[in-house]
């Protein structure tokens, strides 16, 4: 009798256990090296200061949130296309000079300072995607600069004792509670100018939007677990632009579709928008939507910096608060920026 009820309780735990949703932080955009890339120097150094501003905040915010976050993911554009590789072994795109904008930041200082930055974050894991201004060009023949950094990273945040930092891709997609969480390059999806060339070579890069939505649909279809996407651009109408953001064949499209749409992928998660309406963000917005089922699955985060926003009287900056279960997206919570708010302590 002892060991039936022994077995039952353990049962219960087991069941109980596997209810329990998945929790995590997602933030994006930061352009910490990049933003005012049109402006002039001495306002371009303003907008990066407060870029720094509203990230220091979103990890103050994090922690003093109360959340009990699993992980959290960045899903893109700290704006690596201005850090200058030159002095490293990483196969990167020399940054081109500008008169305008932030003059390039050395490598081991960019690493230096987004270490700093994420050091205080109270969670065990920080994953991160690439994003379409984290390559020059948003072109796949830079695609070395992303991983380097990535790399050069991890390093410097298990000496800072900060959380453990990965790149995520769709190779080391990773499950909890019964959810498989992957990232999908979608850095140069914009323009067919950014990949037509070098994706026209057999084999194709990895990072080509072809080799990237088959990689996707493999893993929706090989897996046990229900998935969730984290990428940079979104398979939406960009309310900036007017026009859908990603520039791909009519075919493969349809593959993606039928991966996006498929009752195994359970949300999709990306960043990329700078629209100062906060409806443009956290909720589906079936406005946005090239496809209603993709768009429906598809949340957007709001951006930490100021790109294009400056100026607004009304900004959308922030970061979100995600709860999905294998039953779906429980909940998506932004946490507005203010930017005349006090910075809480990220300690």
């Amino acid at each position: 009798m002892r060991l039936l009820t022994t077995l039952l309780i353990a049962l219960c735990s087991a069941a109980l256990y596997a209810q329990e949703p998945v929790r995590f932080f997602q933030f994006t955009d930061a352009h910490l090296f990049d933003d005012g890339d049109k402006l002039s120097r001495e306002e371009a150094f303003k907008v990066a200061a407060e870029d720094r501003r509203s990230f220091r905040w979103a990890i103050g915010a994090m922690n003093a949130s109360g959340f009990q976050a699993d992980f959290a993911v960045f899903t893109g554009d700290l704006g690596l296309l201005n850090v200058d590789f030159s002095q490293s072994r990483c196969a990167a795109t020399p940054v081109p000079l500008s008169s305008t904008g932030l003059p390039p930041f050395r490598l081991d200082a960019a690493v230096e300072e987004v270490a700093d930055l994420l050091a205080p974050l109270k969670v065990q894991r920080i994953y991160f995607v690439a994003g379409n201004n984290d390559v020059i060009h948003e072109r796949i023949a830079d695609s070395g600069r992303f991983p380097c950094f990535m790399a050069l990273l991890q390093e410097r945040m298990k000496a800072k004792h900060g959380p453990d930092v990965y790149p995520l891709l769709t190779k080391n997609a990773f499950v909890i509670r019964g959810l498989r969480f992957a990232g999908m390059d979608t850095v140069s999806f914009k323009s067919k100018e950014n990949y037509a060339a070098p994706c026209a070579i057999e084999p194709e890069p990895v990072n080509c939007p072809k080799e990237q939505i088959a990689l996707i649909g493999d893993l929706a279809d090989d897996s046990p677990q229900p998935l969730v996407i984290f990428t940079h651009e979104p398979d939406l109408m960009d309310p900036f632009r007017k026009h859908p953001v990603w520039e791909i064949d009519e075919a493969l499209r349809k593959d993606w579709e039928k991966t996006a749409c498929g009752p195994k992928v359970l949300g999709i998660f990306a960043g990329h928008f700078h629209d100062e309406a906060k409806s443009s963000y956290a909720a589906a917005d079936s406005s946005l939507a090239v496809n209603p089922c993709v768009a429906a699955k598809t949340r957007v985060a709001p951006p930490l910096s100021e790109k294009n926003q400056v100026g607004e009287a009304e900004q959308a900056r922030g970061f979100l608060r995600v709860v999905v279960s294998t039953a779906g997206i429980q909940s998506v919570e932004p946490t507005w920026y203010d930017m005349h708010a006090v910075v809480p302590p990220a300690q």
